[in-house]
């Protein structure tokens, strides 16, 4: 399982994505709040199999 947690301004948000244990998998500033960009940011994580460490 992974997690994904947000902070947002009126500028920009910050997303930050752990593993189970803690471990940072990526954070980034999506600069504007633009959806495209936070769909981005996913996109960038991969889908995990099944399987695989991360479900």
């Amino acid at each position: 399982m992974i997690y994904t947690g947000s902070d947002s301004s009126n500028r920009d948000l910050v997303a930050c994505t752990r593993d189970a244990q803690g471990q940072k998998l990526h954070e980034a500033r999506i600069d504007g709040n633009v959806p495209a960009a936070f769909a981005a940011y996913f996109k960038k994580l991969g889908t995990p199999r099944r399987g695989e460490p991360g479900q």
